[in-house]
């Protein structure tokens, strides 16, 4: 199972970072939040960012005009039909994960991994809400993205060992140290 193209859904700032750090690996990023407002704040945001390291020769402005086009923006989740995951990191409510996981299932492809950026609720009971809950895991980012290595890789129940382990792989392709 090979992660080229990701999805990420919320761009506040866990998202924004989410979004920014898989940009900068070279991976293919749609970048969804229903309000447009956010979205826009998000790319000033990672452009703004973008600037200053350029300004101190940490990349180059060919870098950034790349990683630009990498990273598509909307609102409308339906934009996430051919992702291979899609990275949720909304509110932080039970029901409501489950509610848009299950969205989800049924946006994506078939075989792309949904994952949920959460530290304390269960893999298992989000998963069961979806059409596939053995491709559902938690990965659960540190605040700031850019900055934290860390990420935690959560299985629920009925996650497949393929799942996990491709999550992995794109964990440590986008600089993080996944546990």
């Amino acid at each position: 199972m090979d992660i080229k193209k990701i999805g990420v859904l919320g761009a506040g700032t866990m998202g924004a970072g989410i979004a920014q750090v898989s940009v900068e690996a070279g991976y293919n990023v749609v970048l969804i939040d229903v309000v447009p407002e956010i979205v826009e704040k998000a790319v000033k945001g990672l452009n703004k960012a973008w600037g200053k390291a350029v300004e101190k020769g940490k990349v180059t402005a060919e870098a950034v005009a790349s990683y630009n086009g990498l990273l598509t923006t909307g609102t409308d989740i339906n934009a996430f039909k051919d992702v291979d995951i899609v990275i949720e990191a909304i509110i932080e409510n039970i029901d409501v994960k489950k509610k848009v996981q299950k969205q989800l299932g049924e946006v994506c492809k078939p075989e792309a991994i949904l994952a949920t950026n959460t530290s304390a609720l269960s893999i298992t009971e989000i998963a069961a809400a979806t059409n596939r809950p053995d491709k559902v895991l938690g990965m659960h980012f540190f605040n700031p993205v850019v900055m934290m290595k860390l990420v935690e890789v959560i299985p629920g129940a009925v996650t497949t060992d393929d799942v996990v382990q491709a999550v992995i792989e794109m964990s440590k392709k986008i600089g993080k140290e996944p546990v």
